[in-house]
């Protein structure tokens, strides 16, 4: 009779024995793992709040105050320094009858040039006026003149 059942019953039996095999398996691997897990120490991280109080301070992270302000009053100096050597920098270039002021070759000295064969001192009457135009007398700035 014991017979007769196993042979009626020999498939489940067969998948009851692999699910027990199955079973045991992930038990003594999950029991391996966790030996394995015990055995590596914990790592020791230090925290942002720990390090951080004393080594910002020491490396320095963002701009110094008194740099970026040293840097900015250098800067608008300099912008103010440009401005008064460079006043009519913004409106150039400028053309004229017969020539074109291009650009400034050193502080108020402004490079003209001028076709050749045109009257210089018609030109010179001209760049005067564009001066005066401009809030500046006629004296404060030299002219290089080169013929295109």
């Amino acid at each position: 009779m014991l017979i007769a059942l196993v042979k009626k019953y020999w498939i489940l039996l067969v998948a009851l024995l692999a699910v027990l095999v199955v079973i045991v398996i992930s038990v003594n691997s999950k029991n391996d793992q966790e030996k394995i897990l015990e055995t590596i120490p914990t790592p020791i991280i230090p925290t942002i709040t720990s390090i951080a109080i004393d080594s910002i301070s020491k490396i320095g992270v963002g701009p110094n105050p008194s740099q970026s302000l040293e840097i900015e009053k250098r800067e608008k100096d300099e912008l103010i320094q440009n401005q008064k050597d460079y006043p009519l920098l913004g409106e150039l270039p400028y053309n004229g009858t017969n020539f074109e002021i291009d650009h400034y070759l050193k502080p108020k000295q402004l490079v003209v040039y001028i076709k050749k064969g045109a009257d210089k001192e018609s030109i010179q009457l001209e760049i005067n006026k564009w001066l005066k135009n401009n809030n500046f007398e006629s004296d404060s700035h030299t002219i290089k003149w080169l013929e295109k």
